[in-house]
């Protein structure tokens, strides 16, 4: 068991792309511990199948499942919500000697596959066809399932990937059903914003997801806001509208 201990100037939030990529091929594979994405691998295992990829699925396919961490950089201080380019471009910037060394820790005790295994002779190639007083990042993952996972040391410090709140609802299509009480009570398009946003939720989101318009949309949630049963917190040029304690009341999810 790993035990952290944090204070709030070394704790950071952020996300990364590529732990997100690397997370999501962990659970194309482990369908067993990763049974909620069912729905999901059906969709995309035909695509990931047509693109040919061999090198990144190889990665994640040893007995251990232990991701080298150059393949999952942890986002700098002031970049919290880097663009899957910028990491691509940090991890084709890794050391070699490191980049062998991580590969060959990870298969360490396993017979590796050919894709694998160029990276201890010609690190280069092997990272060419794939495509570091600590501070702790906390990176929310859709992929992470029911799962924590931690990265203990990097040159940017350590890193927590964990299922954020409402994960479980990602996966529902169209979207959460309300339950009759609450749309007896707030009407049934506003209902369904309130269960809705269990996970926080843009305007321009939740207009998409209802398959309302955007100015609807606004006005159930500045109502909903108004009457303390969301809240808003702005994440770069948007707003993200999320349930307060009193939503989840009312919702039956307290």
């Amino acid at each position: 068991m790993l035990t952290f201990e944090l204070t709030a100037a070394e704790v950071r939030v952020g996300h990364s792309p590529m732990a997100e990529t690397m997370a999501s091929l962990v659970a194309l594979q482990e369908t067993d511990r990763f049974w909620m994405y069912a729905s999901w691998r059906a969709r995309v295992t035909p695509a990931l199948a047509a693109l040919g990829l061999r090198t990144l699925p190889a990665v994640v396919a040893h007995p251990h499942v232990w991701l080298p961490d150059f393949l999952t950089p942890v986002p700098a201080i002031g970049l919290p919500r880097p663009r899957l380019r910028d990491e691509l471009a940090q991890i084709a910037a890794t050391p070699l000697d490191l980049v062998a060394y991580e590969m060959d820790l990870a298969w360490k005790g396993s017979e590796p596959p050919p894709e694998i295994s160029i990276f201890a002779t010609d690190p280069a190639r092997g990272l060419a066809e794939t495509y570091a007083g600590q501070a702790m990042t906390l990176l929310p993952s859709a992929f992470a399932g029911p799962k924590v996972f931690a990265l203990t040391s990097s040159p940017r410090g350590s890193a927590l990937w964990y299922p954020p709140r409402g994960f479980g609802t990602l996966w529902n299509a169209p979207g959460p059903v309300p339950g009759a009480a609450v749309s007896a009570l707030l009407g049934a398009t506003r209902a369904a914003v309130l269960t809705l946003v269990a996970a926080p939720h843009s305007t321009g989101e939740v207009a998409a997801t209802l398959g309302i318009s955007p100015a609807t949309a606004s006005h159930h949630l500045t109502t909903l806001r108004d009457a303390g049963l969301v809240v808003g917190s702005r994440d770069g040029r948007q707003v993200r509208y999320d349930r307060s304690d009193l939503g989840d009341q009312v919702c039956g999810d307290a």
